[in-house]
């Protein structure tokens, strides 16, 4: 069983507008997710997941990709469009902006340096309130200390749905992009069925079920 790829994992409250740090412009890296979840259709699982996330500033956009799904956050559309097998596309609303998901809020509670590779590398986690399924949501998020890159995620969440303990490492960071085209949307997105956003975070990698399920 795999985590929903609705998002990169990093993600702030909604109504910050000051930020300590924020992501490089351009990104891309590595993530492998790892941990435990309870959902009120599925029970209890321990789920693992690796992907790729893509961070576009100048195309207000983030994108996450794993072997079957590719989802595109819009932030300039507010709009998430998640790609199953290039063949099926469902769309929700996005909350937020970019910046929610790219930062550390000013409002985030520094918990300290730590030491990333001995000397040579530092980081700083902050803890952080999600926007992500619910407000009952807490983050530890490590970056480095001199350009803001995400290293490590810590997430729980406490939702009437879906519950989540999990662990996001970011591995095989680069600047810049190699494919600009991962952010194009593509045609059947135009006429995309229509899911909400914490609906599509609560079904994860089942939507294409829970879809046919629902009729829509």
């Amino acid at each position: 069983m795999k985590f929903a790829l609705l998002i990169c994992v990093v993600v702030t409250s909604t109504v910050t507008v000051a930020y300590k740090c924020c992501h490089p412009n351009q990104l891309e890296s590595t993530m492998v997710q790892f941990g435990s979840y309870y959902d009120t259709e599925r029970g209890g699982n321990v789920a693992t997941d690796v992907s790729t996330v893509h961070y576009d500033f100048y195309a207000d956009k983030i994108v996450t990709i794993d072997s079957t799904t590719r989802i595109i956050n819009d932030f300039t559309l507010n709009a998430q469009y998640i790609i199953i097998d290039e063949r099926v596309c469902l769309k929700a609303d996005l909350p937020g902006t970019y910046n929610d998901f790219a930062c550390i809020p000013d409002d985030g509670i520094d918990r300290g340096v730590v030491s990333l590779g001995g000397d040579l590398l530092h980081g700083r986690t902050y803890e952080v309130n999600s926007v992500f399924e619910t407000s009952n949501a807490t983050e530890y998020i490590t970056v480095t200390e001199d350009e803001c890159i995400p290293v490590l995620v810590d997430h729980l969440s406490v939702h009437p749905q879906m519950s989540q303990l999990r662990s996001i490492g970011f591995y095989n960071l680069t600047l810049g992009l190699k494919d600009p085209s991962l952010f194009d949307v593509p045609l059947i997105c135009y006429e995309a069925k229509a899911v909400t956003f914490q609906e599509a975070a609560s079904v994860g990698s089942d939507i294409l079920k829970w879809v046919s399920r629902r009729g829509r």
